[in-house]
């Protein structure tokens, strides 16, 4: 999964962050995208991250679907 997230774009990045509910600003600075990265992978790391985290996936890829 890190590699697929890897791939994306530091813009993809922030936008699956804010699906998530994860911050996206430290002590009044942007997260870099390494730093978006680790975020995103420690919540899929936890059960309930994981949980929120494949719900967000599942509703992306059934929008997705219902746009062909």
């Amino acid at each position: 999964m890190r590699t697929e997230l890897e791939a994306k774009s530091t813009s993809e990045l922030r936008q699956l962050c804010a699906m998530l509910g994860l911050p996206q600003r430290r002590d009044g600075r942007t997260l870099r995208k390494e730093q978006l990265l680790e975020s995103i992978v420690d919540c899929f790391s936890s059960q309930e991250g994981w949980s929120k985290g494949m719900g967000v996936v599942f509703s992306a890829t059934l929008r997705a679907s219902c746009l062909c």
